[in-house]
């Protein structure tokens, strides 16, 4: 388990990165992305024209969706890639005091899974923001690099490696 504190859009964040194996305890769940590694061993990353900054693919979860369809669902809208069955990685339990979305609260969690892509297409606009992504395939080393989450994010990384090399 390992924590970090960042600052989101003016407000401080608590995040707590913990490895498990079911999410049945876990609620609420509001976000759901994949540490999903293409046939060479790197990790796939998107961002949005005009963002500075790369993050998993991922989303939340819509009505009757479990979180496995979640994250083949975003895969293919974000970054115009399907995935093998997605493992679950572990949870970051987010305390976040000021959070603008009600509906959330201000404890909840957000899952992370690990997937092997199986097909990388030709990018499309996603429909849900009717923007197209940009996407990258890093190395797993070079990770923070792009997606700066701190300690956590190294925690996380080397936690997606050898759960990738087991499925």
């Amino acid at each position: 388990m390992v924590s970090d504190k960042i600052i989101w859009k003016g407000d401080e964040v608590s995040n707590t990165w913990v490895r498990v194996s079911s999410y049945g305890s876990l609620s609420p769940v509001c976000q759901v992305s994949g540490f999903c590694f293409d046939s060479e061993g790197k990790v796939l990353l998107v961002r949005e024209p005009g963002e500075d900054f790369w993050m998993l693919p991922g989303g939340t979860p819509e009505d009757g969706e479990s979180f496995e369809e979640t994250l083949v669902r975003e895969l293919d809208e974000e970054a115009s890639c399907d995935i093998g069955e997605p493992s679950l990685l572990g949870a970051i339990k987010v305390h976040y005091p000021n959070n603008p979305k009600k509906e959330q609260g201000e404890n909840f969690f957000q899952l992370r899974f690990v997937a092997r892509i199986s097909k990388v297409k030709e990018l499309t606009n996603d429909p849900d923001r009717g923007v197209k992504h940009e996407r990258i395939f890093v190395a797993p080393e070079d990770f923070c690099d792009y997606a700066t989450w701190k300690k956590m994010g190294k925690v996380m990384m080397r936690d997606a490696v050898e759960l990738v090399g087991e499925i």
